[in-house]
């Protein structure tokens, strides 16, 4: 096979894209879910340091929650690994204990 041939065929693999595309798609999540992480740890401190009610907070790490455990589930999805399960599992928890705490102050 020629260079172009397996350039062809990892195109054809990979739905178009070669692997430093794939490679570059993957670390800008990766980069991405830890700057999300960081900036409800910054509305977590403004909320408590200049703020009295602390829902911002519950409601920007449920949704910090809900996106890294999507992302694990389908990551178990394509790949069947069983720690990207767990972590998925463990992403949605953290969610629904968020969000549950998110509602408790709305609804008080």
């Amino acid at each position: 096979m020629t260079k172009d041939e397996i350039l062809e065929k990892s195109r054809k693999d990979n739905k178009g894209m070669d692997e430093m595309e794939l490679y570059t798609i993957f670390r800008g999540g990766s980069i991405a879910k830890g700057v999300g992480l960081a900036l409800c740890m910054l509305i977590v401190f403004l909320t408590d340091t200049f703020g009295d009610n602390p829902t911002a907070s519950f409601g920007a790490f449920a949704i910090y929650w809900g996106m890294y455990g999507t992302d694990r589930l389908y990551r178990w999805l394509k790949l069947r690994e069983r720690f990207d399960l767990l972590l998925a599992i463990g992403g949605f928890g953290f969610f629904a204990a968020m969000a549950a705490c998110y509602l408790d102050f709305l609804l008080k």
